[in-house]
């Protein structure tokens, strides 16, 4: 399981280690989902680890888009939050130059190759979830870390976990939701 998560106000993410993801690259990379469904605010990503690419959002979801309200974050949600928060990890990763354990599996360093080529092209084989309570989703704080990579049959595996916590997750308690996915991504 992931360290317990500290909301986006903290001094923690005002750290030389957190680097906010541009708006521009928010906006091109998730053009493609209609506007009601972005539900990332802001994204950080935290470069100080090698081996591990990490992200932080804010997520909010004010309505369900797909029918009645339920009153808390669901399942559906979460996949598009997933989703989102993945592909602008990747894309934030790929515009920086600086040296990393995935970089030479990603195979391109240009967004609109990106774009292209990986985005249109990227899906989720396996994904476990686990929800201990309810969430508020207007007000979400999200931990995403692809944690391990292979390379297999013109793909490339990428093996995630991810928290998402409210104003009501206890410091040092298990998340509200959290999982793990596997991405995989055509070797470029």
């Amino acid at each position: 399981m992931l360290a317990p998560l500290k909301p986006l106000e903290s001094p923690l993410f005002q750290s030389d280690n957190f680097r906010p993801i541009p708006a521009f690259l928010k906006d091109a990379i998730l053009e493609p989902y209609k506007a009601e469904c972005v539900y990332i605010d802001r994204a950080f990503r935290d470069i100080s680890f090698d081996h591990e690419l990490v992200a932080f959002a804010e997520v909010c979801v004010p309505e369900t888009f797909y029918g009645s309200q339920t009153g808390h974050f669901n399942a559906v949600e979460s996949l598009l939050c997933l989703n989102q928060i993945a592909f602008l990890t990747i894309a934030d990763f790929v515009t920086d130059d600086a040296p990393h354990a995935f970089r030479e599996a990603i195979g391109t360093a240009d967004l609109q190759s990106f774009k292209e080529n990986v985005l249109t092209r990227t899906f989720i084989t396996s994904v476990k979830t686990q929800f201990r309570r309810t969430l508020d989703g207007r007000n979400v704080v999200m931990r995403f870390s692809f944690t391990k990579m292979r390379k297999h049959a013109g793909m490339v595996f990428m093996a995630s976990e991810f928290e998402f916590t409210d104003a009501q997750s206890a410091p040092n308690k298990p998340p509200a939701f959290f999982g793990q996915a596997t991405f995989a991504i055509p070797v470029m």
